[in-house]
């Protein structure tokens, strides 16, 4: 995609542990991004000091909530693509390479990859693999994913009014919202996020929370899911250093 830039927006909240190697993962692609930026929550930890050893990206303070940080940090970048990673996702060197690639190829509006554990334990990566194959058969219908990873064109997401705070699940919320109007495809790489969540609360505890979430987005019933408890950093976990 020839000219086209790329903006990363990275919401952060006590991250000290992870984004780092996220950062360093950015920081040695073969395509640099135009445009990094992280939007802290008030962490109490290191991320903020942390952040501000990479020379290339930008730092910002925003209220707490992952959706509001998202939007907040999308109102501020200005390059044609924007990408949204968790702060626990880490990614290959051609990350960044293979999203000019598919964009360029199949020029969607709004953009998923698969998302496997960075870790090897398998029975995670059993539930893992099972979710992407329902992402992957049901694409074309309910198109899902995570926002561990999100890629959308940035006219396309102030067409669409991009993350809603007000939904617990604001990322699978925009991803619906987005592709009601414009094409989505899931790009055919993966990014690996963290599975401190399945080490906290659970393997089995944490995938019943998944299938029941799972009905309620099938029915996009969002304001019924913002019902379900859904706790966010409450575990304290060190990074898998590798991949």
């Amino acid at each position: 995609m020839s000219g086209k830039t790329i903006g990363i927006v990275i919401p952060t909240l006590n991250e000290e542990d992870h984004i780092g190697l996220l950062l360093s993962d950015l920081e040695n692609q073969t395509i640099k991004a135009n445009e990094i930026l992280i939007v802290d929550g008030k962490s109490s930890d290191k991320t903020r000091e942390i952040v501000k050893k990479y020379k290339n990206v930008k730092l910002i303070k925003s209220k707490r909530g992952v959706g509001h940080q998202r939007h907040f940090g999308a109102q501020r970048l200005t390059s044609d693509i924007l990408v949204f990673l968790d702060a626990d996702t880490r990614v290959k060197p051609n990350f960044i390479e293979k999203i000019f690639f598919y964009f360029g190829k199949h020029n969607p509006d709004i953009a998923c990859a698969y998302y496997l554990p960075s870790s090897k334990n398998i029975p995670i990566w059993i539930v893992y693999l099972f979710f992407n194959l329902i992402f992957f058969i049901f694409q074309k219908i309910k198109p899902s994913g995570a926002g561990a990873f999100i890629v959308v064109k940035r006219d396309h997401y102030h067409k669409t009014g991009g993350f809603e705070s007000k939904h617990t699940y604001d990322d699978i919320h925009f991803i619906r919202k987005a592709a009601k109007t414009g094409k989505f495809i899931i790009m055919p790489f993966c990014v690996f996020v963290s599975d401190r969540r399945f080490k906290k609360d659970g393997i089995i505890k944490t995938t019943f929370l998944y299938l029941l979430l799972s009905f309620f987005f099938l029915f996009e019933a969002f304001d019924q899911a913002n019902k379900i408890k859904y706790n966010f950093g409450h575990y304290k976990q060190k990074a898998d250093k590798k991949l």
